[in-house]
């Protein structure tokens, strides 16, 4: 009997030995695949999204080491740092020419504040298929079709400034920010670009025609105004010198002594040599 209790207590302890080695062989395993699979690193620039059973819990895992459950949940990670796309498009102008390559810049950035709004609804994978290149491509070929074809040159940063407004305002809504973009290229057939240059040349050389004609036509003006100012002038001194006369003459005829008083002022103190009255004339004769 005593034998068959000790075989009992024999049996209960090797059972507890094994579950304890089975459980801490379990917990090994467990925290060895915790370890390997159970953690997730955020780099600086990234922002990391949490799922559980594919449903997603956190959009705002910070950086650094980060566990979650192994096979349970997942920590995928998104670049919000600023991307640069890089892209040629084909476009037609208003008046029906071909545009064969214009190449566009475009720099952008994830907005971390709507990383739930593109998980859910684009996936952080897809944002460049799904809204960079086509936003790109449908917004610059409207644009460019505004434009008649020798205008795309001359308007080249207009054009641009455009294009990136409306793709700002575009890609805002689903959660993209747009820094800047950069027309870097326009190519058109090469016989056309020769018609384009021509033109602009024309246009140059009317408009500098033009310049040279205002020019000349403000340098007569002011010729004029100077001979008219000379007249003007030659006008105001005989106008004094008629009244001046006139001055003269009324004092004539209304004083004699007048006459005398200008003969004094006018007498260089030399006597003549030949003087007399109409009785007694006489000639006074140099020593």
């Amino acid at each position: 009997m005593q034998q068959k209790n000790k075989k009992r207590k024999g049996g209960e302890i090797l059972r507890k030995v094994v579950i304890k080695v089975i459980v801490g062989v379990v917990l090994f395993f467990v925290l060895l695949i915790g370890l390997l699979f159970g953690h997730k690193t955020v780099p600086e620039g990234y922002v990391g999204v949490k799922y559980q059973l594919g449903a997603i819990i956190n959009t705002n895992v910070s950086t650094g080491w980060n566990w979650h459950v192994p096979f349970i949940q997942k920590i995928e990670i998104a670049d919000i740092r600023q991307q640069e796309y890089l892209t040629d498009q084909a476009a037609y102008t208003r008046d029906i020419q071909t545009v064969e390559r214009i190449q566009i810049k475009l720099t952008y950035s994830i907005d971390s504040s709507q990383i739930d709004y593109i998980v859910r609804n684009i996936g952080i994978t897809n944002i460049e298929s799904k809204l960079v290149v086509p936003q790109v491509a449908s917004t610059l070929k409207n644009v460019i079709s505004q434009y008649r074809a020798e205008e795309i040159m001359q308007y080249r940063s207009a054009i641009q400034e455009e294009v990136e407004n409306q793709l700002t305002n575009s890609l805002s809504l689903n959660g993209i920010n747009v820094a800047s973009l950069s027309i870097l290229e326009v190519d058109f057939d090469d016989a056309f670009e020769r018609t384009i240059a021509e033109k602009v040349a024309a246009a140059t050389m009317a408009q500098t025609r033009i310049n040279e004609t205002v020019i000349k036509e403000e340098e007569a003006k002011q010729l004029v105004i100077a001979a008219q100012a000379e007249a003007d002038s030659a006008k105001i001194a005989a106008e004094a010198e008629a009244y001046a006369i006139s001055v003269i003459q009324e004092q004539l005829s209304s004083s004699p002594q007048y006459t005398e008083l200008q003969k004094i002022l006018r007498w260089n103190g030399e006597f003549p040599q030949i003087m007399g009255d109409s009785i007694n004339p006489f000639v006074m004769l140099e020593n």
